[in-house]
């Protein structure tokens, strides 16, 4: 590993790469954006910004030949040149080789199957179904709750998007859980609190989460111990986003992994000893894991866009929210409005969960985002 590293490249440059790039200038590092958008949320914060899509090679090639090591905060990303490239010595983290089992959901859950993470129940295949209902996914590209299809009878099936789809067992959710896990270039494996994720029904988009997870001594274990096989098989350094379902018969089976900082990781910026994109740039520069200690109880809000209306956002509330102690707001600079948009987050710690959801509701209320009319291009 080349402990030299001074330049990190990422594609993407969104919200993600804004958090991990303000997580490693105290570190020392560079940081080098692609991303289509002129305005892109990590733009202003990088030496180097490409404009250019998530698939223009010729671009990958440019921030590669000027990076020590290359990430990304997207995984809708073209692949085989970063695949051939690894090959040939380019260091890029989490593995390309990784990224591409994960872009296509079947391939990812049969690859977890196949060495013992367990999964719900799949088909291939409509005509392997057993039972109604079940749900259908889209193979590649689906997020936030899209891509996803309740299919109740054999009649629905029909009415299914012509794309490339698979289809799990309908699982009777308890709860929906989620954690991050860090790997480094040796194989240390640090696991992060387990937290619940609770989501805006319309979308199913993550809405508020609370960290710790509130499960009994057997489960978190069980969880802990899915986790860590996880980041083992992987094989490769980075942080890594698990999301995971508790069904009613006590089961733990994993939903999806995304091999970059996950939402589901934004509370660890304020609530843990070490961030979740501190960890990731320690991971991927080869330097020792940070400990991710939860320092007190957090519930971290979503700021989503409303359902309908596109233009310029306004926020109001925020600075009642910004005098409460230990309420902490982030905003992405995200200005134009597309519906259920996430265009920041809010973090509230207290001593006890609580306290914290109780803080955290009151926020929620105080704090909301409308649509002007004006409009703004290429945002």
């Amino acid at each position: 590993m080349n402990r030299q590293v001074k330049k990190v490249g990422i594609i993407g440059g969104g919200q993600l790469a804004r958090m991990s790039i303000l997580a490693g200038y105290p570190l020392g590092f560079d940081f080098g954006v692609i991303d289509p958008s002129e305005n892109a949320p990590a733009r202003h914060l990088a030496q180097l910004f490409i404009k250019a899509s998530f698939d223009d090679i010729e671009a990958q090639k440019r921030l590669a030949n000027w990076a020590d090591v290359i990430t990304y905060d997207i995984e809708k990303i073209e692949t085989s040149w970063l695949v051939e490239a690894e090959q040939q010595g380019l260091q890029i983290f989490p593995s390309p080789q990784i990224l591409a089992i994960i872009q296509d959901k079947l391939v990812q859950k049969q690859f977890f199957y196949k060495r013992g993470i367990p999964v719900p129940e799949i088909y291939t295949d409509s005509s392997e179904i057993k039972n109604f209902p079940v749900v259908a996914k889209a193979r590649r590209g689906g997020y936030d709750g899209q891509g996803v299809w309740m299919v109740n009878s054999p009649e629905e099936l029909k009415i299914l998007p012509d794309i490339p789809i698979y289809f799990e067992e309908k699982v009777d959710i308890h709860k929906e859980l989620g954690v991050m896990i860090a790997r480094d270039y040796w194989g240390e494996i640090v696991i992060y609190p387990i937290v619940e994720m609770i989501f805006e029904h319309r979308r199913h988009i993550l809405k508020f989460l609370k960290a710790p997870a509130q499960l009994d001594v057997n489960t978190l274990k069980q969880v802990r111990e899915v986790s860590y096989e996880i980041a083992r098989v992987l094989e490769s350094p980075g942080i890594y986003g698990i999301e995971l379902f508790f069904d009613t018969k006590g089961r733990i089976l994993l939903n999806e992994v995304a091999p970059r900082p996950h939402n589901l990781g934004h509370y660890s910026i304020e609530a843990c000893s070490t961030s979740q994109f501190e960890n990731h740039i320690r991971a991927i520069t080869g330097l020792p894991l940070g400990y991710p200690t939860l320092r007190k109880p957090a519930v971290m809000i979503n700021l989503l866009c409303p359902p309908k209306g596109e233009g310029l956002l306004s926020f109001e509330g925020l600075e009642k929210a910004l005098r409460l102690p230990e309420v902490h707001v982030h905003l992405y600079g995200k200005w134009q409005a597309k519906p259920f948009r996430k265009v920041g987050h809010v973090t509230v710690i207290r001593d006890s969960l609580e306290e914290a959801w109780d803080m955290a509701l009151k926020v929620d209320k105080m704090i909301r985002i409308t649509v002007k009319s004006e409009q703004w291009q290429d945002v």
